[in-house]
């Protein structure tokens, strides 16, 4: 996958599962171009521990308008911000991942007092008898407010993937429901179908024909995908 990247000139988004592997699949694109005798693609590292130019997002959008009218050029991002960034401004790129990302994480919390604070940060939207689809209200709440709130760390993990552009699903269908104080459940879905808008995309992966991302898109989107 890597070789062709460094072979075919266009525009790619890269996906990796940390960020240490960033820099070796880089490594790996700079001795490849040097033995086939051909010149590097312009990079970019996108993730969140380069803070001083911004978060993910503004990371991506940043690169995607700084490389857009080169014909070769490669932005490297991670997994996390696969699932959970805005990937528009890559319409038209070529998209390869590294590696299965995550295809469902779920969780479970109880919210019997926290209901009444939670109200006002997220939508709730009834899917049917047992599951409904939730999502942030626009500008209520940063993920680094509810990391740096001790009555709502927990809840990090939650609130992360309702950004997920994929869609987060929980089991109430208003937050009175857990005034009861039964366990909620929620469960968050990613496919490649997140990138339906790239001109191509591509997993590298061992099994993928066993895996639950495998499964996933056979079972529920069979007519939106060919594989």
């Amino acid at each position: 996958m890597l070789r062709q990247i460094i072979q075919e000139p266009g525009l790619y988004l890269v996906a990796t599962p940390r960020i240490d592997l960033i820099n070796e699949q880089i490594a790996f694109l700079q001795t490849t171009a040097a033995e086939l005798g051909v010149r590097m693609p312009d990079l970019r590292k996108v993730h969140g521990k380069q803070r001083r130019l911004g978060n993910v997002q503004r990371q991506l959008a940043d690169a995607a308008s700084d490389l857009a009218g080169l014909s070769h050029a490669v932005v490297f991002i991670t997994h996390e911000a696969l699932r959970q960034a805005d990937l528009s401004p890559f319409v038209g790129w070529h998209g390869r991942i590294d590696e299965i990302p995550d295809t469902i994480r779920s969780g479970t919390f109880k919210a019997a007092a926290a209901h009444q604070h939670l109200a006002p940060i997220y939508d709730i939207k009834s899917l049917d008898s047992t599951w409904s689809y939730i999502e942030p209200k626009n500008g209520v709440v940063r993920l680094t407010e509810v990391l740096n709130d001790d009555s709502t760390r927990q809840l990090a993990t939650f609130h992360k993937e309702t950004s997920n552009r994929s869609g987060l699903f929980i089991n109430i269908r208003d937050w009175a429901d857990a005034k009861g104080g039964g366990d909620v459940q929620w469960w968050s879905l990613w496919t490649p179908l997140a990138m339906r808008d790239f001109a191509s995309v591509q997993i590298a992966c061992a099994g993928f024909e066993s895996s639950i991302c495998h499964h996933v898109l056979k079972t529920w989107f069979a007519d939106e995908i060919t594989l």
